[in-house]
């Protein structure tokens, strides 16, 4: 809800809508208000205009890095497809991250100035607010905090070419702690591979090989031969679930109060400032201890689960733990590095959003030098979205790429969880991993929502909306009544100037190649959307027979007509946005499995559990992106965990107590999201 200051009752906003008799368009819309209404509490601005340009700033470096590296460089990955070099400079890049913690743990007062391919996988992280708190609290610590001042001089360093150039102290201080180059770019030139240590055992494992088995390949495997003289094959799996072990290792003793499993501290309601205050994790943690199944050493830990997370499944089956408890434990432990979720994967997929930024020219640094209007609508549409999410918690509300901006920045403030908390009732996830069809879905019902609450268009960039039900659909919903409009329109009401932005966000979307119900799923939203055109273009035939519209009105409803014929619609990629690759990053034939962006896609006829963590998951290793780190049971009909959300599909998706990626009841990957969704109710993106 949005509140304007004092003089707001001499001054009102133009209304959205026109008199027919007026010829004339309603004067633009540039009087903002300082602050916002979110859930009936005043004064409210999370982020403001110059906030937005920072991270567009940012946003610019981390395009031009992706510019660079794709065009080619030296090293291990300069035979591979641009976008797989890419794909391979991120898993490297989360090395680096990995040591350049090492270095602010040792060093708290080291150069907080990372290198930019370590700020870009910092700043995916920072973009799964939840899961970042929690690896903070429970592992990391203040090292892998940025706080607010530190970043405004980081992005500072960012000059009008989009070239980051932090102070010499900070190469310096990098160079000495890791013997590596500081510039991401000659360090990828260089670097062969990452040193592992399994159970003691210490490997180096290759970036790439020639059998597609290195450690930023989709079948990563290795070969370790351990203190006990025994062979172990290491796949992304046994690193992650050797990962768990350690974890559950630690829990059992009892004089450690920071010991506890990934997936049991933070919650919506609850981000406790240690382990030891979340009751949640005491409780599992106590559990874990009363097992008499479980050795002393994680030697013992990892035999009994096999090295696998199907068999730590087991064992923990065997606890007094909810299949809530076993599914976000489990979800966590994808992989062997120190984080709760797949942080390359995570950074493909915010590339998708950063490419739409680019596409819309706000990567441009003088984009908004004379005129930031735009950027104050961002504001204001991004506080409403707030109220709307509010005054209905259990929805699933679907961010336009205007407001996701506003939502990533306020994400990368240190007050993001407190802030949601305060005014909300509790921490607004971001998920960024959702089936195609539950966004669709989920962006018709926020486009319905938005309309009953605010009394204007969501968006205007040519996907045609839903039509609109009878107020009382939503009234009980959303708080609701026939004469209650939520506020005055003027500072969200769309613009021809900025329409493209109200386009829906979907570089969170898991899309599913060649599965017949999401095809089925597909086509029938394709024709929906191709009856909602139809619809439109009825409907101004008709009210300009009728002579309703003013001029201006008619010429702006026919280039909204105009757009949705030449426009291409959200939620759909029926086929892979990146190409399919082989081994070393070749194109290979339609039987592979590709990463669409760090959305997994797979074909049914390969057979893959995509999302699991076997080694030979989807999308160059993407264990975590898809949903969950198990495999969906076998007779869901499903090849794949991302297919099992299906778009909405077959209603034989995964939500058992072993299924992926959340308890999810009702069908849905990913935590409360009944109806086959993939992530969990109440404003997820």
């Amino acid at each position: 809800m949005l509140r304007r200051k004092s003089s707001a009752s001499s001054n009102p906003p133009p209304s959205y809508t026109s008199d027919a008799a007026s010829s004339a368009p309603p004067p633009a819309f540039t009087d903002f208000p300082d602050s916002y209404t979110v859930n009936k509490q005043s004064g409210i601005l999370f982020v403001d205009n110059g906030d937005l340009q920072a991270h567009l700033k940012l946003l610019a470096a981390f395009n031009a890095l992706r510019q660079k590296v794709e065009a080619g460089c030296k090293g291990v990955a300069a035979e591979l497809e641009p976008k797989a070099r890419w794909t391979v400079f991120l898993y490297v890049a989360v090395w680096r991250m990995e040591l350049w913690l090492e270095q602010r743990a040792r060093e708290p007062a080291a150069s907080p100035y990372p290198p930019l391919d370590v700020l870009l996988i910092w700043h995916s992280a920072r973009l799964n607010p939840l899961r970042f708190a929690e690896d903070r609290i429970r592992i990391h610590g203040d090292a892998i905090r940025l706080t607010d001042d530190q970043l405004k001089r980081i992005i500072a360093c960012i000059d009008a070419k989009a070239t980051y150039n932090p102070p010499e102290s900070a190469f310096a201080s990098w160079e000495a702690h890791t013997s590596q180059t500081f510039d991401p770019i000659l360090h990828f030139e260089e670097t062969q591979g990452r040193p592992l240590v399994v159970e003691g055992a210490e490997y180096f494992a290759p970036w790439v090989t020639r059998e597609g088995t290195g450690y930023a390949q989709q079948g990563f495997l290795a070969s370790v031969t351990l203190s006990s003289g025994n062979k172990l094959a290491v796949t992304h799996e046994s690193l992650g679930a050797s990962r768990l072990a350690e974890d559950l290792v630690a829990c059992q003793a009892k004089n450690d109060a920071r010991a506890s499993l990934a997936g049991t501290v933070v919650s919506t309601i609850s981000c406790p400032s240690s382990p030891a205050e979340s009751a949640q994790a005491v409780r599992v943690r106590s559990a874990v201890q009363k097992s008499k199944k479980l050795g002393g050493s994680v030697a013992e830990v990892n035999k009994l689960c096999k090295y696998s997370l199907q068999g730590a499944q087991a064992v923990l089956r065997t606890m007094v733990l909810t299949g809530r408890d076993i599914t976000n434990i489990l979800s966590r432990y994808t992989r062997g590095e120190p984080f709760s979720l797949d942080l390359a994967m995570a950074a493909l997929r915010q590339g998708s959003f950063i490419q739409k930024m680019h596409d819309l020219g706000w990567l441009d640094l003088d984009r908004f030098s004379d005129d930031d209007t735009i950027l104050s609508r961002c504001v204001a549409r991004y506080h409403a979205f707030l109220d709307l999410i509010s005054s209905a918690p259990s929805s699933f509300f679907v961010p336009t790429l205007d407001i996701d901006l506003a939502w990533h920045t306020h994400q990368l403030k240190s007050s993001y969880i407190s802030d949601t908390m305060r005014v909300i009732g509790r921490a607004v996830d971001h998920d960024d991993k959702v089936a195609e069809g539950t966004l669709a879905n989920g962006f018709d019902i926020t486009a319905q929502a938005w309309r009953a609450r605010f009394g204007v268009p969501y968006s205007t960039c040519g996907c045609p909306l839903p039509s609109q039900p009878p107020l009382s659909r939503f009234a009980n919903r959303l708080g609701l009544s026939s004469s209650n409009t939520a506020y005055p329109s003027g500072p969200i009401a769309p613009s021809d100037a900025d329409a493209d932005a109200t386009h829906p966000s979907e570089h969170n979307s898991l899309v599913v190649v060649g599965h017949p119900a999401a095809e089925r799923a597909r086509q029938q939203r394709q024709k929906e959307l191709d009856s909602r055109r139809v619809r439109d273009a009825k409907a101004l035939a008709k009210d300009v027979k009728n002579g309703k519209l003013p001029e201006y009105e008619r010429v702006k409803r026919e280039k909204q007509l105009e757009r949705s014929n030449d426009h291409a619609f959200a939620f759909f990629a029926p086929f892979p946005i990146v190409p399919i690759y082989g081994p070393l990053g070749f194109p290979a034939g339609a039987g592979g499995c590709a990463a669409s962006d760090g959305n997994q896609v797979c074909p049914p006829s390969t057979n893959i559990q995509c999302g699991t963590a076997s080694n030979a998951q989807c999308g160059a290793g993407a264990s975590a992106g898809g949903c969950g780190s198990t495999s969906c049971p076998p007779t869901s009909g499903f090849s794949s965990c991302a297919s099992a959300t299906h778009g909405g599909g077959s209603s034989s998706a995964c939500g058992s107590s072993s299924a992926c990626g959340g308890s999810g009841g009702g069908g849905g990957c990913g935590g409360g999201g009944g109806g086959g969704g993939c992530g969990g109710g109440g404003g997820g993106c």
